[in-house]
């Protein structure tokens, strides 16, 4: 499971040679393919050329706001980066984010997993490593998106908020004791990870038992950083600090 791309091919190939080279035979996009990096067309079209499913995330969401009837407002701050997104994604790129859905099912051995990209209730609703407990039940809540009358999964994974992380849900009878014993885990970002700067994914391995893992990749960061600069992108200063170092700088 990769997720969170935004336009970063250099990471993409690195993570897929590294999926390739451990025999991994399916691999699943849990969204935000391209906003941010240099390289949405190149990153959406290869995604595609290897048919991997992919999930709908915030980022394919602000960059198809022009197809929507009485979409929301861009931040003026956004405006500029975004225009040039959508220049070098083109029209049936764009289309394409906006038929991407926002869940998938998963059966396992083990039970079913349910893949999102941010959380059960939309892609804006996003659940962070330091949230109360209460949010992490929550990514089991039914809805719309989802489905109002979908199974309730032994385990969610959803991408989002660029960090790995794990947690099993106790008994806690004041939130939901029907919970006790699932899994939420984060698979972390393949081109903008805020947590480090190594590219991460997660692996479902096909035992009896629900079982997850976590690998990290390294990739060469200043090639990725030069294609940056020669593509000439908007906001260019955030997206190099934030590839060297692993740290979020805010563009609104």
């Amino acid at each position: 499971m990769i997720s969170d791309t935004h336009a970063n091919l250099t990471a993409l190939e690195a993570v897929l040679s590294d999926i390739s080279s451990k025999g991994l035979n399916q691999i699943v996009m849990l969204g935000d393919v391209a906003g941010k990096g240099p390289r949405p067309a190149e990153v959406l079209d290869r995604l595609r050329e290897l048919e991997i499913p992919c999930l709908f995330g915030n980022w394919d969401e602000l960059l198809i706001r022009s197809l929507l009837p009485n979409a929301a407002p861009e931040m003026p701050s956004m405006t500029e980066a975004l225009e040039w997104q959508r220049g070098h994604l083109g029209p049936e790129r764009l289309q394409w984010l906006q038929s991407l859905p926002y869940a998938l099912d998963v059966p396992r051995r083990a039970g079913l997993v349910r893949l999102v990209h941010a959380s059960s209730k939309g892609v804006w609703t996003r659940v962070r490593e330091n949230d109360p407990l209460e949010n992490f039940y929550g990514l089991f809540d039914k809805s719309p998106e989802v489905g109002l009358d979908a199974p309730t999964p032994l385990a969610v994974g959803y991408g989002d908020i660029h960090t790995t992380l794990l947690r099993h849900l106790r008994s806690f009878p004041e939130i939901n004791p029907e919970l006790r014993g699932r899994m939420v885990f984060n698979v972390g970002s393949v081109g903008n990870p805020l947590d480090c700067n190594l590219a991460s994914y997660a692996v479902l391995h096909p035992s009896s038992q629900l079982e997850v893992s976590f690998v990290r990749v390294a990739y060469d960061v200043e090639t990725e950083c030069r294609a940056a600069v020669y593509s000439e992108m908007p906001q260019l200063e955030e997206y190099l600090e934030e590839t060297r170092t692993g740290f979020y700088h805010p563009r609104g």
